[in-house]
C-alpha cells in the first residue's frame, strides 16, 4: 500500500516536472540534487 501511494505520488511529481520542462521552467536545484542523490543507486541520472 504504501509502494502504491509513493508510486502514485512519484508519477505525478514527475508529470509536473515535465511539464515545466517543456514550458522552460527549471526544477528547483534543491529537488534536481535530491532526485540525483535519491536515483544515484539505480543508476539514474536527471537532467
Amino acid at each position: 500500500m504504501v509502494e502504491a501511494l509513493d508510486d502514485s505520488y512519484t508519477t505525478a511529481r514527475d508529470r509536473t516536472a515535465h511539464a515545466h520542462l517543456r514550458r522552460g521552467i527549471a526544477p528547483h536545484p534543491a529537488v534536481r540534487a535530491h532526485r540525483n542523490h535519491a536515483h544515484a543507486a539505480e543508476g539514474v541520472r536527471t537532467p
